[in-house]
């Protein structure tokens, strides 16, 4: 097994979700109906894969008037019926409005198109005082779920400046904010405010990602790389449990990858953490069918919204997706190992969760050191096993 084989698994999980010669896609294998998530997704899982550079023309302009043809032409946000239904108090009907939107651009710009209207929406952001007082009304004991917040008013403001040039100034009020509100001892934000480490650490992941996109200095670097360090769980994954899961991992993995392209510091440490990571995924997350799974043993939900609940043992698109993300996320540091040989790493383009850096520095190491950091979690894992077993 390589890397090059599971992301080919998961391009062929995905045209399996496929709903014939259509542009819809299931959330997951014997799901009753297809959402416009899963059809962005596999955008983005068929552009890590190659797959979408062999597609012509007419297919990606049929694709792209597809997404295009659920916005909603007075705000510019997206909409679909996913979304509505069973609405949570923090995933609400605006919130996920948002939240496809900052996946719909990225795919769109995959395909070679942009938003049919405009994003009326950002004028929401570009008047100061109220962004400021809507920055000020942020719970930051609740930073996982601000820091989607706070991310799409980033990524909105950067597809305005890249657009149309307007909004440099709101981002520029948006770092500064985020600057002012950073707990200096932890690099996070929030664990100064009550909140725990895991979920500040979940929470920064989507606001570091305006940072590394704008190339900004990241605030209290090495604190930070010490924090998440700190989260990882025996097991490899970044949950506060065991069996990881797809944000947790991702949130993890991004933010070391992208750290050790920009310091030295402890590099050796985040390597060693990216192979533990790689192994987990691999040994509680992908479904041997095809696709990866959120957590093994528990069903899954996105943002609450009931048409995507999955079965446990399941595999299903935004998992995928995302998961084969933290892969490309990975072998662009440990290209090197074995596992990632002969493949190229594709990230998006765009301001996105699915956006990587091109280049950063490159930090040679030993080949026995990738067999070495194997062996020695492999072992872990498996007397962690012979344990559970003797336990019961």
């Amino acid at each position: 097994m390589n890397a090059k084989n599971i992301i080919s698994q998961c391009e062929a999980y995905f045209s399996q979700l496929r709903s014939g010669e259509s542009y819809e896609f299931k959330p997951f294998l014997g799901a009753k109906a297809c959402t416009l998530y899963s059809s962005v997704f596999a955008v983005m899982s068929y552009h890590y894969s190659g797959k979408l550079k062999t597609l012509s023309a007419q297919e990606k302009s049929e694709w792209q008037l597809f997404i295009n043809s659920h916005q909603n032409e007075e705000t510019g946000l997206y909409d679909s019926h996913e979304l509505h239904g069973e609405i949570g108090e923090y995933h609400n009907l605006q919130h996920r409005r948002l939240h496809l939107t900052c996946h719909v651009l990225p795919a769109l710009a995959l395909l070679g198109a942009i938003p049919r209207y405009p994003i009326k929406y950002i004028e929401n952001y570009l008047d100061r005082d109220k962004f400021a007082q809507w920055l000020d009304a942020r719970d930051l004991s609740m930073a996982w779920v601000e820091g989607n917040n706070l991310f799409f008013a980033g990524q909105l403001l950067i597809h305005e400046i890249e657009t149309s040039n307007r909004g440099h100034e709101s981002l520029e009020q948006l770092f500064l904010w985020l600057e002012k509100t950073v707990d200096s001892n932890t690099g996070l934000w929030g664990t100064d405010q009550g909140c725990n480490l895991h979920k500040a650490m979940y929470g920064a992941y989507h606001q570091l990602i305006l940072y590394f996109y704008r190339k900004r200095p990241v605030p209290y670097m090495e604190k930070l790389i010490d924090s998440v360090l700190a989260c990882q769980h025996f097991d490899g994954g970044f949950s506060e449990w065991r069996g990881g899961g797809t944000c947790q991992d991702i949130d993890g993995i991004d933010i070391l990858v992208n750290c050790y392209k920009l310091t030295n510091y402890r590099s050796r440490d985040i390597r060693r953490s990216l192979r533990k990571s790689l192994i987990h995924i691999l040994d509680d997350r992908l479904i041997a069918s095809g696709g990866f799974q959120d957590r093994e043993g528990h069903e899954f939900i996105h943002n609450s919204m009931v048409l995507t609940r999955t079965p446990k043992t399941t595999a299903n698109s935004f998992s995928t997706w995302f998961t084969l993300h933290a892969l490309v996320d990975i072998g662009s540091v440990l290209d090197r190992d074995r596992f990632f040989s002969g493949i190229e790493f594709y990230f998006n383009d765009t301001c996105s969760m699915g956006w990587g850096p091109k280049a950063g520095h490159t930090v040679v190491y030993s080949k026995v050191e990738s067999i070495y950091d194997y062996w020695v979690f492999r072992c872990k894992r498996i007397a962690v096993k012979i344990y559970d077993l003797l336990k019961r």
